[in-house]
């Protein structure tokens, strides 16, 4: 029976377990179909002996290795041994690249000649899908529950990485009780919320964009589905407050936000921009965007507001300067 082994550096397990998930979804798992040694419900390392014998005795089973490729990967020892051990017995071999690093960057017997897909690229996932399919005679694969698997893990692997330069968030070890999140806008700066307020007759989904495209909000500080983001200026020129609760957070494709947004429903998406090219300019023209989708919006007063949030204990602030998340 085919196997999946999961070639990685130990520093990335976080990833790799959305990889897991991903492999579950498909319909691959249980021990004898998946093998991850830093993933404990799919680690059949025995302690106290040889780890390479061991990873040896993995590969001479029908095996397909799905090689995490990152700069953690390369500067692994281990990691390159594996991936030669690997190279020479594994039947299929399926290298994803984490976003970020470079095909040049490609070394050791997976050189940048090797043919590899990113871990954002959904026809890189298809093929791997499809590949798994065939090898393990899966019969009952569902294409609708598998594109929202995939974009899922896109979203989830994202979500993991390091916001750089000014937007880059501080991370904290203690865990957060989130209860609502809500974005401060700047007063001339933003037109969205009035946008969004004086459409609320026909808007019931709005679906909020950071500048650039980016995402400011990763775990453990991300927003779960059902919880409330509430949308206002700062504290100067608070009048009306949005609040909405959240369906979707992480990114998006910006083509099925405008296709929403464009629709002719009752309950159409608002962006917030009446002309598309300032939207497509104000996320710098990416692909996919940070976003939050927001449903069951209603408009309260800062009284209001007061009343609901005030005794609520502000207690982050994340890289984007009026983003702010709560706690009891």
């Amino acid at each position: 029976m085919p196997k999946v082994f999961i070639s990685h550096s130990t520093k990335d397990q976080r990833a790799v377990k959305e990889i897991v998930n991903l492999l579950e979804k498909i319909g691959v798992r249980g021990r004898s179909s998946i093998f991850c040694s830093s993933y404990e419900p799919y680690n059949t390392l025995n302690y106290g002996e040889n780890f390479i014998m061991q990873l040896k005795r993995e590969l001479e089973d029908d095996c397909i290795v799905i090689f995490y490729l990152s700069k953690n990967f390369y500067n692994s020892h281990v990691c390159l041994c594996e991936m030669g051990a690997a190279w020479v017995q594994a039947k299929t071999i399926f290298p994803m690249l984490e976003e970020g690093l470079d095909f040049s960057e490609m070394r050791g017997v997976l050189s940048g000649e090797t043919h590899a897909f990113f871990e954002s690229n959904g026809s890189g996932l298809d093929k791997l899908r499809d590949k798994l399919i065939t090898l393990f005679g899966i019969t009952d694969a569902d294409t609708a529950h598998w594109n929202i698997a995939k974009e899922d893990f896109i979203s989830n692997v994202r979500s993991l990485k390091e916001v750089k330069g000014e937007h880059e968030i501080q991370s904290s070890s203690s865990e957060l009780n989130s209860r609502f999140f809500r974005q401060y806008l700047g007063k001339g700066t933003s037109s969205w919320l009035e946008n969004v307020l004086r459409d609320l007759n026909s808007v019931r989904t709005a679906t909020f964009m950071w500048k650039g495209g980016y995402y400011p909000l990763r775990n453990p500080y991300s927003p779960k589905k059902g919880e409330e983001f509430v949308i206002g200026y700062n504290d100067d020129y608070s009048e009306d407050y949005l609040i909405g609760t959240i369906e979707f957070a992480g990114y998006k494709p910006f083509k099925d936000i405008v296709n929403a947004d464009r629709s002719t429903s009752s309950d159409r998406v608002n962006c917030g921009f009446k002309d598309y090219n300032l939207l497509s300019s104000f996320v710098d023209g990416k692909e996919k965007i940070g976003c939050v989708v927001l449903n069951n919006l209603k408009r309260i007063s800062k009284t209001e507001y007061e009343r609901l949030y005030g005794n609520f204990k502000e207690s982050r602030e994340t890289g984007s300067k009026y983003l702010l998340i709560r706690s009891t």
